[in-house]
């Protein structure tokens, strides 16, 4: 059997990847300001554990007020 592909888990596994999401969402919503921007992050922080498609729903809905789906 010749192996064609290998898949790695990055996350938390051989890197932590938590401060590039932290970057990449407080990047993302910038634009919007920079106190926007620090409340998603501190979200973010504060609730590990929550799906970011579940963080996108709370601070769509939050910051605009919109309801977004997946």
């Amino acid at each position: 059997m010749k192996i064609k592909n290998i898949f790695f888990d990055f996350d938390g596994v051989i890197a932590d990847s938590v401060s590039a999401k932290t970057d990449a969402f407080k990047e993302m919503y910038l634009p919007y300001g920079a106190e926007i921007a620090e409340k998603v992050v501190e979200y973010h922080i504060n609730n590990g554990g929550i799906s970011r498609f579940e963080k996108f729903k709370y601070w769509e809905k939050e910051f605009f007020g919109k309801n977004i789906s997946q």
